[in-house]
């Protein structure tokens, strides 16, 4: 319980939810919500945002030595 929803099968890793979006490829959108209104609502296509997390993922590799299994922290 608590002030969180919780889903029976929502993916546990980021790796999961990769995968769990493969379909959702090319022009498709992500729309996501920030804290309005200095974060308004904004669309991503899939393929924009998987190619930022592949960026960030070898900056984290490159920079700080992160490597698969290691826990990052996301703010």
């Amino acid at each position: 319980e608590g002030p969180f929803k919780v889903y029976a099968n929502a993916p546990k890793t980021l790796g999961e939810w990769f995968a769990s979006a493969a379909p959702f490829e090319g022009d498709e959108f992500i729309v996501y919500v920030g804290r309005p209104p200095a974060d308004p609502a904004r669309r991503i296509t899939y393929k924009a945002f998987f190619d930022e997390a592949s960026r960030l993922r070898a900056a984290l590799s490159a920079r700080l030595g992160v490597r698969r299994g290691d826990h990052v922290a996301v703010l």
